[in-house]
């Protein structure tokens, strides 16, 4: 079974701006952005089209947002790209290093 990454599989979050995220996609970042401390870096796997990536790059961290869906890519890079973050795409499987981050985050990934 060949897995489908593009944007509109019908699996992501594609609105442009934050606040139309659904509300518990939201949630979920807004908690893990209050328990990571402040500095370092950091990684957001899968983070689909960025808006949660933005959301924990403030406070000295940077972060690192990757996906396997270069069209969720460019749309983080369009619409939510700023200072504190890059967006990566990635092919599954991939390797990141241990020890060479501060914290890790994948939300709504492992379910899919």
């Amino acid at each position: 079974m060949v897995k489908d990454f593009s944007l509109n599989s019908g699996e992501r979050q594609t609105a442009t701006q934050y606040m139309s995220i659904r509300a518990d996609h939201r949630f979920r970042y807004e908690w893990a952005d209050a328990i990571i401390p402040d500095g370092g870096h950091g990684l957001d796997l899968f983070c689909g089209n960025g808006y949660g990536t933005q959301r924990l790059a403030h406070g000295g961290r940077y972060v690192i947002g990757m996906d396997g869906s270069r069209e969720a890519i460019a749309q983080a890079n369009k619409c939510y790209s700023g200072p504190g973050h890059d967006f990566v795409p990635v092919e599954w499987p991939f390797e990141i290093s241990a020890g060479t981050w501060d914290f890790i985050v994948s939300l709504e990934s492992i379910e899919h």
